[in-house]
């Protein structure tokens, strides 16, 4: 477990002085695969069957010294097995960024590609996007460039899937005055652009990841820079909202550091709260620290948090990659020193840390130093949540063979146990059960705005491990809320051992229909006559 050093900030951005983690239990790795043949570690999305889709550069060398770049698909089950993989190729240098699945199920590739003008005497990079089915079936391959009329350098960089099976994807161009603006495109499922906008200034500006909210807006984040006082330029963390037919809703630049030497993904919940991972730096120490900042879908800064580790001096934390979870919190990866056995020095591992949606640390771990006798580099550049609840982190590894490896590695899924409200009725403050009288002792399970009894299988329901004889609907506390009902044998829970003269309380455990275990608990009071 890697001991972890936050600092919370809110509004405005400013900070303060770290204090120690409580993080609780990391998963464990579930299965993991190298991807052997790759050069560019690429990005990771979950698909709807359950299973993980990869895409990475791979490179070829030709017989006359030429590279050749193309982009590599792959699609594993649930348990880590290799479905399908498919090589995608549109000229010779062919550049991919990212990856997702779209509500209908098929997977959209994006990044760019490079391509001789008409007249043979020069190049010129154009957005590209390749639609696959569900079974790596190429359905179209497409370039995009923002100007037809004009010789341009076009490139997508991020993808999210909209609601009506489409894709936006996020870039740049360079405009006639060969400055860089963000570029912000809506295709439909044939690939045709719905709408194209641009947005920027004077400058190097660009859209790095761009993410769906729920009302079919987008929001883009990126980089822009900004003239200052002086008449300098100085590149800023950059949120532009754009509505569902391409109109920008409003942008703006914020004063938090950018991530690792340029922006990095950007991480939506479902309730359209947004996250992006920047770096903060000690002046002191030259520690870098993970920095987390979190908006409401009106680009207000909710809160800000770093995180970083208390191994070594002079740490240096990266976060490459950050998503939200879908109980509403987020997770990143990325890379953190850890302490070389044999010497004073330390060298990165694979960094995956959990967040609830306030910032506090759910858990916290490392992994790495699995191919390799001496620790080396391991870092996370993708990350993804499976349907199960786990995690699919895509990064590298190293090997005695071949140094720098690909790393897909499944973190397993943590059972989450919801809390149950239970009252051992008729429920006065000391619960007494007398002992040595037969009979049935009523416990309840009560309902809220929150918890819905209905959800629970009631066939899974027990009282320290005893099953109820009965089960009935109720509103115990006449809140308007319906309870669950258990009578459980008095005799019984004496016999079983789990109800005795020293025992102060009863747990009830079940689970929900989905399969989702339920667990509360209330005090009792043995009486024996």
């Amino acid at each position: 477990m890697i001991a972890l050093a936050v600092a919370l900030v809110l509004t405005p951005l400013a900070m303060v002085t770290p204090v120690a983690a409580q993080v609780g239990n990391a998963p464990d790795i579930e299965w993991e695969t190298l991807e052997s043949g790759i050069s560019f570690f690429g990005a990771v999305a979950a698909t709807q069957d359950g299973g993980v889709v990869t895409v990475s550069q791979t490179t070829t060398r030709t017989s006359d010294g030429r590279f050749l770049y193309d982009a590599l698909v792959v699609k594993y089950a649930s348990d880590g097995t290799e479905l399908w993989r498919t090589t995608l190729s549109e000229n010779d240098r062919d550049i991919v960024w990212d990856i997702t699945e779209t509500s209908d199920g098929d997977i959209v590739i994006t990044g760019y590609t490079v391509a001789q003008t008409a007249d043979g005497t020069s190049t010129q990079l154009d957005g590209w996007v390749v639609r696959l089915d569900a079974s790596g079936t190429e359905l179209w391959s497409r370039t995009y460039t923002a100007d037809t009329t004009a010789e341009r350098s076009d490139g997508f960089r991020g993808v999210t899937a909209t609601s009506d099976g489409g894709v936006v994807l996020a870039g740049v161009t360079r405009t006639a005055t060969n400055d860089d603006d963000a570029w912000v495109v809506k295709l439909d499922t044939s690939g045709d652009v719905v709408w194209s906008t641009t947005a920027g200034g004077e400058g190097f500006d660009q859209a790095v990841d761009v993410e769906a909210l729920s009302d079919d807006s987008v929001v883009f984040y990126g980089s822009k820079q900004v003239e200052t006082d002086s008449g300098l330029f100085q590149t800023k963390p950059w949120l532009v909202r754009v509505d569902a037919t391409g109109n920008i809703l409003w942008q703006q630049t914020y004063d938090f550091p950018l991530g690792f030497f340029a922006p990095q993904p950007l991480a939506v919940t479902s309730d359209d709260r947004l996250a992006v991972l920047s770096s903060q730096i000690d002046q002191s120490t030259f520690n870098r620290d993970v920095r987390v900042v979190t908006f409401d879908s009106d680009g207000v800064v909710q809160w800000s948090q770093t995180y970083g580790d208390d191994f070594v001096d002079s740490a240096f934390d990266i976060g490459r990659s950050i998503i939200g979870t879908s109980d509403g919190g987020f997770a990143f990866t990325g890379s953190t020193p850890e302490p070389l056995p044999t010497s004073s020095s330390a060298e990165p591992d694979m960094w995956v840390v959990k967040l609830d949606s306030t910032g506090g640390v759910e858990w916290s771990e490392i992994y790495g130093d699995l191919y390799r006798d001496s620790p080396f580099f391991d870092a996370g550049f993708s990350i993804a949540e499976m349907t199960d609840g786990g995690y699919a982190v895509k990064g590298q590894t190293t090997t005695e063979e071949s140094g720098f490896e690909p790393w897909l590695v499944k973190l397993e899924a943590l059972e989450t146990t919801i809390p149950a409200e239970v009252d051992v009725l008729p429920g006065s403050e000391e619960n007494p059960v007398e002992l040595d009288r037969p009979g049935r002792l009523p416990v309840a399970i009560l309902g809220s705005a929150e918890f819905d009894v209905t959800t629970i299988d009631t066939s899974s329901l027990a009282v320290e491990g005893v099953a109820p004889v009965r089960v009935t609907t109720d509103d115990v506390n006449e809140d308007g809320y319906a309870d669950l009902v258990l009578f459980v044998e008095v005799e019984t829970l004496v016999d079983a051992g789990v109800l005795t003269e020293s025992t102060t309380e009863l747990v009830v455990t079940g689970e929900l229909t989905d399969g989702t275990p339920i667990e509360g608990a209330d005090s009792v009071t043995p009486l024996v006559t």
